[in-house]
Parts: structure tokens; sequence; C-alpha cells
């Protein structure tokens, strides 16, 4: 095992797995008893949700994100959340709401759909009203809804009169569907978090169209305890750092500070499958298997656990991360199928383990492991506090930020296949661009092709121009997952990193 005076740091993305969590867990006890190790486990995605997690904590108590049921809702209302191209499981999303826009016998009722948004979206494009607003102007709209809907609040004046009048209809729609209403919101940022699930309070969405039995496994990571981790490592107070799945020194807003700290730290070691700008710069490489050639398990929505089963045997003879967590834990040449087989026992209680577990094989989970129902009561009071505090921000022209449809966060970029896919509304491939609105661009002297510079704080890139209807006046949008360099020979240099630009309050 490691030991070390300093603490012990464990960096990855959302561990959806048990076999894994429990080797995490067994991990911390070791390291924790032995030499003064402080061991800790900070998850992290480049496309956070921290917002999200944080106010759903001070909203129900749960630190994490609930299922949503599309299906089940009349009027869908969305703040920027492209649930039907990016947003946490658009698959998923994508089917629920197709259930309720296809009119049939069975069927007779079309759910309605608002959208409310910076830049063009898949969502957006499909919605039956859709109104456009700067980013800044989210805590208004939001506001002047939760007002209507006889929420208890100071709503600001909105100066563009169509949202005005969308705010209207919108609230107008929601409580004429109360207890089959539903609305959902891609900031990043806690209030504008916290202030929607006011409003799906006041709807009834909760236990109808908003499932905290279920939460979702994925997109756990939060901000703070890794802006946290970042301070440690550049103060010298971390002695190892072990990486699976994350890639900070391309993704992180201030790649820079994780960079400097990484240098400070003395062991530093890179689980990722394959080289990265993380990996790169760490002193040793135990590449992860694929996940073609890994043993392991998982955890879906409804909690149910799930086999993962490799289709051939590991290449080179490696390792993966769940042994080699394991042999730091202590543990004497642990092989994959005996972890998660020792992890399945735990979850099956009793009986006849050697036939549950050929039938877990079989069929690839485990039955009556689903999450138990558990209805969570709304917070009234801690909304009410931070909502007070959300105000807008103003001023410049403002930049919202999304993730690719193709790469995603940029871990698919060298993926000469996505690469080469067209964007759904734009057909770029091979590239991401500064989308502006045609408004904006006759202001700014700006044509389809031109070079600008962006600028926030003390951060600045240059990206071509694309003009594109839709777009919010004011505000333009770009991709991330573009922009890597000296990494990989397909992705090398296409497009433009955008992560250095963005904020603390995430995607807008």
């Amino acid at each position: 095992a490691i030991k070390s005076a300093k603490k012990v740091t464990l960096l990855s993305n959302t561990v959806i797995s048990p076999s894994l969590n429990r080797a995490i867990s067994e991990m911390a006890t070791a390291l924790n008893g032995e030499g003064g190790s402080k061991f800790e486990h900070v998850q992290y995605d480049a496309v956070s949700y921290s917002g999200l997690i944080t106010a759903n904590e001070a909203s129900y108590g749960i630190k994490g994100i609930p299922s949503y049921h599309f299906d089940n809702a009349n009027v869908i209302v969305s703040f920027g959340a492209d649930f039907l191209g990016t947003w946490l499981s658009p698959v998923e999303f994508a089917k629920q709401y197709a259930s309720k826009r296809n009119v049939t016998k069975t069927n007779k009722t079309m759910s309605r759909h608002f959208q409310f948004e910076s830049m063009y979206s898949m969502t957006g494009a499909n919605a039956d009203e859709r109104y456009v607003h700067r980013p800044s102007e989210l805590s208004a709209v939001l506001l002047n809804l939760y007002a209507k809907l006889g929420g208890a609040v100071n709503a600001p004046a909105i100066a563009d009169k169509r949202v005005a009048d969308g705010i209207e209809q919108t609230a107008k729609a929601l409580l004429a569907a109360s207890g089959k209403a539903l609305v959902v919101c891609g900031s990043n940022d806690v209030n504008a978090q916290i202030l929607v699930n006011a409003i799906n309070d006041k709807i009834g969405a909760n236990g109808k169209t908003i499932n905290w039995s279920h939460p979702l496994q994925f997109r756990k990571g939060i901000d703070a305890e890794f802006e946290k981790l970042v301070a440690d490592m550049k103060a010298g107070n971390v002695g190892a750092l072990l990486i699976h799945g994350a890639n900070p020194a391309y993704t992180y807003r201030n790649a820079e500070a994780f960079i400097a700290g990484l240098e400070k730290v003395n062991l530093t070691v890179s689980f990722n499958e394959r080289e990265d700008e993380t990996t790169e710069r760490c002193k040793f490489v135990l590449p992860d298997h694929h996940y073609l050639e890994s043993w392991g398990d998982s955890r879906s929505a409804d909690g149910t656990v799930c086999a993962v089963q490799p289709m051939i045997l590991p290449l080179w003879d490696g390792v993966n991360e769940l042994e080699i967590l394991n042999r730091l834990a202590g543990n004497e040449q642990p092989i994959g199928p005996q972890l998660v087989r020792e992890t399945f026992a735990q979850i099956a209680g009793g009986g006849d383990l050697e036939a549950k577990w050929t039938e877990f094989l079989r069929q690839g989970f485990l039955p009556d492991t689903a999450w138990p129902d558990a209805p969570l009561a709304f917070n009234a009071g801690n909304a009410a506090a931070l909502v007070g505090d959300f105000r807008p921000e103003t001023g410049g022209l403002e930049i919202a930020f999304m993730a690719s449809s193709t790469l995603d966060d940029g871990r698919y970029a060298n993926n000469g296949w996505l690469q080469e896919t067209p964007d759904f509304a734009t057909k770029i491939t091979w590239d991401n661009a500064a989308l502006i609105s045609p408004a904006t661009a006759k202001e700014l002297g700006v044509a389809t092709g031109d070079m600008v510079s962006l600028t926030a704080g003390d951060r600045s890139m240059e990206a071509a121009a694309l003009i594109a209807p839709g777009q919010a006046d004011g505000a333009l949008s770009i991709a991330l997952g573009y922009g890597r360099a000296d990494i990989t020979h397909i992705s090398d240099k296409v497009g433009f990193n955008a992560y250095p630009l963005r904020t603390t309050r995430g995607m807008t």
C-alpha cells in the first residue's frame, strides 16, 4: 500500500460500479490506518452538474440527481437543458419524449413543450414554443415564472415582450397541468436550480414526473471538491495522486493551476485507458483495460446491479483499475471476476450463490436490487433563503458553452467517424465555431469565417465565427471538446479549445 504523511487522493470520473466503490472504501480503510496517510476520493466531471447536485442537497437533503420522466408530463418546460441532445441522458429522454409526441388511438394527448434558451439546440428545434434570451437573463425569467406560479419573490421586469408573454403562457400551462408537468434547467448555477426545484414543487412534479427513489448514478462530481484538491496540490499537501478517467489538464477551466499543482505532488499515477493531456504529465502510467476486456459491474438508474463481462482476454497481460486498487488496499493478487463475485455475494445475500452467479452472468443483471421507493419532501426554507440572493449578471458580450453533440466533452475527439458527423443545425464537421446571431454579427461587423478574439476575465482565445440564426442577440455559443493538441493524430489541433473561457458557473 502507498504510505505518505500527506494526503493520498484518487481523482476519477463518476464511479457507478459497486465493486469499484468497495475497493475504494477498502483502500481508504487501509491507508487511513497506516503512516498517518489521509485518503480521499474526488470525482470530477468535465461537463459539470455540480450546481444541480448542490441545489438538490439543499432542497431535498440528497446529494444527487433524480430520474426524470418526460413520458409522464403533459407540459414540459426547459431552461437551456438540451435533453434531446446532450443533457444528462438524451437517449433515454428522447424515447420518453417521443412517447408523448405521437398521438394515437390510446394516446390522444400530445405534450406541450416550452423552451427558453440562449443557443439553438436540438431540443429547442423540437419545441412547440421557443423563446430566446441572453444567458444573464435566466434569473429574471425564472423569478418571473416562479412569481406567476405563486412564489413569494420580487421578480424584475422582462424587457423583451415576446419572452414576457412566453412566461405568462408557460405559467398558465403549468398550472393547468398540475401533477403532469416537468421543468428542467441546464444551468450549473446553484440558485437557478433551487428555483427550478421550487417551481417543480409548486406544480406537483415530485413523485410524478420526478422520481427521487431512482437517482441517476452518473455525474456526481462537485466543483468545490475539485477546486479544493487543486488548492491542496499547489500548497504541497498531496503526497500521491492516482488518476482514472479524468483529464483536467485539458478540460479544467484553469488547467494551468492544475498542472502547476501536479508538479508539486511526489507520486502521480495515471490509470487512464489511453494517453491524454493529464496522463502525459504523470510520473507513472498504468493504463486501464478497455471495457471490452474488463470484468466489472454497475448500477442502473433504478439501482439494479448489472454485470460487465469481457469479450476478450486482456491484451498484453494488463491489470485493470479494480485489481490495482485492491492491491493497494493490501489484497493479494486479486483478479477481476473474483472481485466482482465477492461484491455480488454481498449484494445477493444467502441461498444458492453458485446458481445465482450463473444466472447473473446469463441475464446480465441481478433481479430485485432496485432502490426502494423513498419519497422526499421539498425544503422550502432553504429555497427561500438562497433564491433571495439570485440576481443576474450583466455587461458585455456573453458566451454560452455546450457539450459537443458528437465528441461529448472531448473524450471522443480521436474518433474520425464522430468528427465527420455533421452538427445537427450548422452541419459543421471536423471543427467548432463561435456561433453568433445575424443581428449581433451585423452590429459587430463580423462575417462567417472571420477570426474573432473571445475574452473572459484574463483569458482569451481566437475562434472562427459562424452566423447562425436562433442564437440570442448579444451572446454567442461555442461547443466544448475541440482544440486538443499533440495527443492524437486524428484530433490534433482540430477546432478551438473553449474550456479556458468557462467560469465556475459551468455551461452558461
